[in-house]
């Protein structure tokens, strides 16, 4: 099985993988709207609310992206729709759960990110971003809860040594990663197994394709603009395995 790198026609690339192929989604997607910018960078500065003509296109340029994900998504596959609190709302309630279904969706999780966001005494600061996790099928889906590491008990002596030593399973509040490494290597490890097929089609830098080589998965990463993932091809060029594909 061979990684791709895809640089292109989004829509183009989505429809020449198979269907049921793909065992994990995870995408953050940017907003066409707005100047060319790092989509992590967008998240860690705090998109501006879209005016609602600009909204409707955005939902209307994830719908097909979107539809083809579920196809592509494996029976017992999940997808990870990583967002912000501007655009949660309307992507779960307009485009995922009529996409997914809205019983195919079993978590919202919340990432507390340490960013620095200018004061304002005009709102309450906002420190978080969501990801909407669907499954395929609710009643069977990867979740290696073996594989996810342990964080420790907030009061331990309350708990026993034995439960203090081993930690505890994060909830779907996410304190204690720091990086968009961190939360896409939690996510890899809890719903793909290794050697399984990782999508991300809002690829950026290439942090996808990292994980996905630190835990022994394939990917496949597609984005439209090469100067997003440039550094992720120089430092993975001739490494065997990985197809670049550029222009499609």
């Amino acid at each position: 099985m061979t990684s791709k790198i895809q640089i292109g026609d989004r829509l183009l690339y989505l429809s020449q993988i198979p269907t049921n192929s793909v065992d994990l989604i995870y995408v953050r997607p940017i907003i066409s709207s707005k100047p060319s910018t790092s989509n992590h960078a967008q998240l860690q500065n705090r998109e501006q609310p879209l005016p609602a003509l600009d909204m409707e296109q955005y939902l209307a340029e994830l719908m097909p992206v979107m539809s083809d994900a579920y196809r592509i998504l494996s029976p017992r596959g999940t997808l990870y729709f990583h967002v912000d609190f501007h655009n949660v709302h309307y992507c779960k309630a307009r485009l995922l759960d009529k996409v997914f279904g809205r019983n195919n969706f079993i978590n919202e999780i919340i990432w507390w990110t340490d960013t620095q966001i200018p004061q304002t005494d005009r709102m309450w600061q906002p420190k978080h971003n969501y990801i909407l996790v669907y499954v395929k099928n609710v009643a069977d889906y990867t979740f290696n809860v073996d594989d996810i590491e342990r964080i420790p008990y907030m009061a331990p002596t309350l708990v026993g040594p034995e439960k203090e030593l081993l930690g505890k399973l994060p909830t779907d509040t996410w304190l204690n990663l720091k990086r968009v490494e961190d939360v896409v290597t939690r996510i890899v490890k809890a719903s793909s197994n290794p050697g399984e097929m990782v999508l991300d089609f809002y690829a950026g830098d290439g942090v996808t394709g990292d994980v996905c080589l630190n835990l022994g998965r394939q990917f496949i990463l597609i984005d439209s603009d090469v100067s997003e993932i440039q550094d992720f091809i120089t430092r993975t060029q001739g490494k065997p395995g990985i197809e670049i594909t550029v222009g499609g």
